[in-house]
């Protein structure tokens, strides 16, 4: 309708664009017509167009500038086309745009510049076309844009270098690809990019290890490829990441401590895949985990030590799984009431009791029947003989005393992913022999030191990854004289030949209110993955040479410690919270020294200066303020080499300030001026004595102490004046001061003072042979003089530049009192003087002789007459 501001001419089998469109009008839709051609200057008189639909027409061709003059236009949509390709100027003019469509196109590339004016745009859909090819360049100008769609394309790589110019750019979605590998470093610089949505790229088998790299995303989608496994190093490096999406992949397995490092992850989406097994402790350490989605799959079983805390899981999809239930099952069912299935119920399939009945169908007394594990017959057909024994990724619960009474030469034992909650008192009292035992991720949640007890020989005892809090330890009574590795560090007081500990993994939380005592046999500490504060170093051996405790949750550190650990080789403390690097933090001995994830921004050249020895340094992903310190520290160490910083550059990123935030630290250059004070300290020095040589090349040539000095008494005069209490009079005493050299005197004297002095009416005229006072200051009587004389009659020769005197009263002359100018000024030049012999200090003079008329004395006798009439005439 032409009388709104709407106009819409869908649907209308138009062939060309309308004429006599309403100026005035804000959306125009012509989709669903027949338009082929947009012509120069196409829309030009709809000045106040904001949104423009052009979908649904058979649109080849779009000539440079077609949308000229639309500059508040926010919404274009030319999709559905067949454009094969858009020449660069077509978007000109559209400065305003902040969403452009031209999805179900033919465009076959996108050219250098093709967007280069549209700097607002904020969404750009560019899905469905024949894309073979992005230009390097062709997304210059999008300085805006924050969400990509260039789906179902005929593209066969990551437009790298062109993606890397969309700086701004916060959604990324690339769906029905025929790309088979991600490379490394894919998305360089997209720092602002948090969605990042891969789907439907059949080809695609795997990642390469640093193709997410220097991502801060926070959702990731890879859906419907071909991924046979999680790509656990690439993931790594998302430290950011809240959401994930791995469904309609044939993964078969969520391994074991493998996502550990995405401590932020709360979703986790894997449906429609091939998953057998969630491995004990898959998502151990993600203490922020709500949401568990592997329905579709062909997962038996789903255990509880699979997660870091299951209190925290809101959420959990398993239906369409052929579930055995079990006991393993148990924890689910129990919880089963606070648990969100999202409305789609798990159902039993492998139970006489349960098969095909929903969880929620079962009551709270049938749970002890139906979910049960049959205790495995460890011993029953297993020879005497056997030395090892393997019993890993079984659904063992318990140990007893009869496991294993019937294998005296046993020396190995594996146990390791279990279910295992108890282990009782006389297990192993029949196998004395012993030398290695394994208990790695199961579900113990404290030590069986009664049951290890007898197993005087055993040389190897690995129990990380279980369910450990704060223990106390019982009475020392075990004496391992031959334990070389053992995996808690609260029994280790005993184990003489105990040289490494492993307690990472667990749930601790060391309080340090308990003295530790150590035997001087430790040499490594591993506690990664628990939590600790700082109370915890005391109870840390200080004989160690290698210690590990990443990902401990400690915000500081007790240099204290380190000074005491005098032996110390390698500490690992990433992933933490420390806030800084305290300047007193000494350790001679440290050669490697890990710090990435962490929390502190300012590093320098004090902060590892008790570290004479250190050799490798890994310090990366920390929000660094970029500044001079940081600057000399780099130059010093990754540049120079005197330390070699195994994560740069690409780790390295500036925080603050603002300006530079996501900056590579290795980008950030500062003016050398900047950052080195002994060169700024020589620039000024330079600078002032330029400066002072300067001024006293100009007081020099333009004589600037001698006009001090003059001035200097002009203020001594009038001070003086003031102190006598002497008031300038309005009337003036004299009609001129006489100002001349001595050499001119006579002439003074036998020509002028008769000539004035006598004329009808006389003039009184001072002259200091005469009129000074005696007593007074030479310069008092000059200066007082001159102000109190209405005139100042210089007479010029020779002798009278060469005077100091007169050079005086010239001067004072320049200085007289407010109100009187050089009008009052009568220069009488008694014989020729050339203005250019007069010296520097006489540029004023010099300029009046130039600009002001004067009285020349004549030479002849008949001229004189004249000469005194033009004087008078002038008083």
């Amino acid at each position: 309708r032409q009388d709104t501001l709407e106009v819409n001419c869908s649907s209308k089998h138009l062939t060309v664009v309308p004429e006599g469109l309403h100026i005035s009008a804000r959306r125009l839709n012509l989709s669903g017509n027949r338009l082929k051609t947009l012509i120069r200057r196409q829309f030009y008189g709809l000045t106040q167009l904001e949104e423009l639909d052009l979908s649904g027409n058979i649109i080849s061709m779009i000539e440079v500038e077609a949308f000229q003059g639309l500059k508040y236009l926010r919404i274009l949509k030319i999709k559905n086309n067949r454009l094969k390709i858009i020449p660069v100027g077509v978007f000109s003019g559209l400065s305003s745009l902040l969403s452009l469509d031209i999805s179900k196109n033919e465009i076959l590339v996108f050219l250098d510049y093709t967007f280069q004016e549209m700097v607002n745009l904020q969404e750009l859909n560019a899905g469905e076309n024949d894309l073979v090819f992005i230009s390097q360049r062709a997304f210059v100008g999008l300085q805006s844009l924050q969400e990509l769609n260039v789906d179902n394309s005929n593209l066969t790589s990551i437009p790298t270098d062109a993606f890397s110019q969309l700086q701004s750019l916060s959604k990324l979605r690339l769906r029905r690809l025929n790309i088979n590998v991600l490379p490394n470093y894919a998305f360089r610089r997209l720092h602002q990019l948090r969605t990042l949505q891969i789907l439907q790229w059949p080809s695609l088998e795997t990642l390469n290890s640093n193709s997410l790299m220097n991502l801060n995303i926070t959702s990731l989608v890879i859906s419907n490829c071909n991924l046979s496994a999680i790509p656990y190093a690439s993931l790594r490096h998302l430290t950011h990441l809240i959401y994930l999406d791995l469904s309609y992949n044939p993964i078969t397995s969520i391994e074991s401590n493998k996502l550990g490092e995405l401590l932020r992850l709360q979703e986790f989406h894997l449906v429609g895949g091939k998953l057998l097994r969630i491995e004990p402790g898959a998502f151990r350490c993600l203490a922020h985990f709500k949401l568990l989605n592997v329905s579709s799959n062909r997962l038996t079983t789903l255990e509880e030590s699979a997660f870091h805390a299951v209190g925290n899981l809101q959420i959990l999809r398993l239906d369409r799984n052929p579930l055995t239930c079990d006991c393993r099952l148990l924890w689910v069912m129990r919880r089963r009431l606070r648990l969100n299935f999202d409305g789609r119920q798990p159902t039993c399939s492998a139970h006489e009791r349960g098969r095909r009945r929903e969880f929620r169908d079962f009551s709270e007394a049938e749970l002890s029947k139906v979910f049960i594990c049959r205790q495995a017959g460890i011993l029953e057909q297993l020879p005497s003989s056997i030395e090892m024994l393997d019993l890993s990724y079984n659904i063992l619960q318990v140990i007893k005393n009869e496991d294993f009474v019937e294998l005296p030469l046993l020396s190995i034992l594996w146990l390791q992913f279990n279910n295992i909650s108890f282990i009782e008192d006389d297990a192993f009292t029949q196998n004395l022999i012993l030398e290695e035992v394994n208990m790695f991720n199961n579900s113990l949640t404290y030590i069986p030191s009664k049951a290890l007890a007898p197993l005087s020989k055993l040389g190897t005892l690995e129990m990380a990854n279980n369910l450990y809090t704060e223990t106390t330890l019982d009475d020392a009574f075990l004496n391992f004289k031959h334990l070389k590795q053992f995996s808690f560090a609260s029994l280790a007081g005993e184990f003489r030949h105990l040289e490494v500990i492993d307690i990472s993994y667990n749930l601790l939380g060391f309080k340090g209110n308990s003295p530790c005592s150590w035997k001087h046999n430790i040499t490594t500490v591993i506690a990664n993955h628990n939590s600790m504060v700082i109370e915890s170093f005391k109870c840390l051996p200080t004989t160690v040479t290698y210690l590990d405790l990443s990902y401990c949750n400690i915000d500081q550190l007790d240099v204290n410690y380190f000074r005491k650990a005098s032996s110390l080789r390698e500490v690992y403390l990433s992933g933490n919270k420390i806030k800084f690097i305290p300047s007193d933090w000494k350790s001679p001995s440290l050669k490697s020294l890990t710090l990435d994830g962490n929390s502190f921004g300012i590093i320098s050249m004090r902060s590892f200066k008790g570290m004479p020895n250190l050799e490798e340094l890994r310090a990366g992903n920390n929000p660094y303020h970029c500044n001079c310190e940081l600057h000399a520290f780099i130059q010093d160490t990754a540049i120079k080499g005197n330390v070699n910083i195994t994560d740069w550059p690409e780790n390295y990123k500036c925080y603050h300030p603002t300006d530079l935030l996501n900056t590579l630290v290795s980008h950030y250059l500062p003016a050398e001026i900047v950052c080195d004070m002994r060169l700024v300290i020589v620039i000024s020095v330079v600078t002032t004595a330029g400066v002072v040589l300067a001024l006293m090349l100009i007081c020099y040539f333009f004589h600037l102490p001698w006009y001090a000095k003059a001035t200097y008494q002009i203020l001594r005069a009038k001070y003086r004046s003031h102190k006598e209490g002497r008031a300038l009079s309005v009337d003036y005493t004299f009609h001129a001061f006489i100002s001349y050299c001595n050499s001119d005197a006579d002439w003074v004297r036998d020509e002028l003072l008769p000539c004035l002095e006598n004329s009808k009416p006389p003039y009184r005229l001072c002259i200091h042979e005469r009129d000074f006072m005696p007593g007074k200051w030479i310069i008092d009587n000059i200066i007082e003089n001159i102000e109190n004389s209405r005139k100042v009659i210089f007479v010029l020769s020779r002798h009278f530049v060469n005077s100091e005197w007169c050079n005086y009263e010239f001067y004072f002359a320049q200085q007289r009192a407010m109100g009187k100018t050089f009008s009052d000024v009568i220069l009488v030049v008694k014989e020729p003087i050339d203005p250019k012999s007069l010296p520097s200090k006489y540029c004023k003079l010099k300029k009046m002789l130039s600009n002001k008329t004067y009285l020349e004395w004549p030479e002849h006798a008949k001229h004189q007459a004249f000469f005194w009439a033009q004087l008078r005439s002038v008083m």
